[in-house]
């Protein structure tokens, strides 16, 4: 990957623009407008679903309904993936988010299922009824931090000339050859579609691909007992 220095040095040297040797600390107007462009674009991005994008988080449960922020439990939070949440500690999945019609029925009947319930409350998660503390809980989700810096520590924007995307640099440099010139006035509509064509093929090359299945594959994993392949004689 790219840094931010080379990739508004590569911009720059295909725009027919003075290349700089700095970004973060350039008091080059026309530098500053490209860096709060490509900062910019990480918002319209992030809104895709890139597999770059999804990451795990876990997290020990509280014995009180609201389990905290969901951005302190998965830093960068943007949306959960469905299908993802599990209780590790019992090994059953958790149900939800739940409607706040079947939240008020939860909390006066509680719920008759050793699944844990919960719901997205604001930027809060709760677990409705509240629950035992002390059980392990895992999730994925896609998050809005699409750059690291030197130490790998995702964050939102570029803030050093060492940082580094998540999402590929090439994509980022079409973004800013269509942005920038919609800023100035200029015909961009060519260099817009160009963009979006690589963002498109980056998204679906992006992540590892299953075999194909006639009969459909596993679509969700149950309660059972499993024999591993191999370990038992005819």
């Amino acid at each position: 990957m790219k840094t931010l220095l080379q990739i508004i040095q590569q911009f720059t040297a295909t725009a027919g623009l003075t290349v700089p040797v700095a970004v973060v600390s350039s008091t080059d107007t026309q530098i500053i407008q490209i860096l709060a462009l490509l900062n910019e674009g990480l918002d319209e991005l992030g809104m895709a679903k890139w597999p770059q994008a999804e990451v795990e988080a876990t997290f020990t449960s509280t014995s009180v309904e609201n389990q905290g922020k969901i951005d302190t439990i998965a830093p960068g939070f943007s949306e959960l993936i469905p299908n993802t949440f599990w209780n590790l500690t019992n090994k059953l999945p958790a149900i939800g988010s739940m409607s706040p019609q079947e939240t008020q029925v939860l909390k006066v009947w509680g719920t008759p299922s050793a699944m844990v319930t919960f719901r997205q409350v604001g930027d809060e998660l709760h677990f409705i009824p509240a629950i035992a503390s002390g059980s392990q809980f895992r999730f994925e989700y896609r998050t809005r931090y699409l750059v690291k810096n030197s130490l790998g520590v995702p964050q939102q924007y570029f803030t050093a000339d060492s940082d580094v995307p998540i999402l590929p640099d090439h994509v980022l440099i079409a973004f800013l050859r269509w942005r920038w010139r919609m800023e100035k006035g200029l015909p961009y509509a060519e260099q817009m579609r160009t963009f979006e064509m690589l963002k498109a093929t980056a998204i679906t090359s992006g992540a590892a691909k299953r075999p194909i299945s006639m009969s459909g594959g596993c679509k969700d994993a149950r309660p059972g007992i499993v024999v591993p392949l191999g370990s038992w004689q005819r």
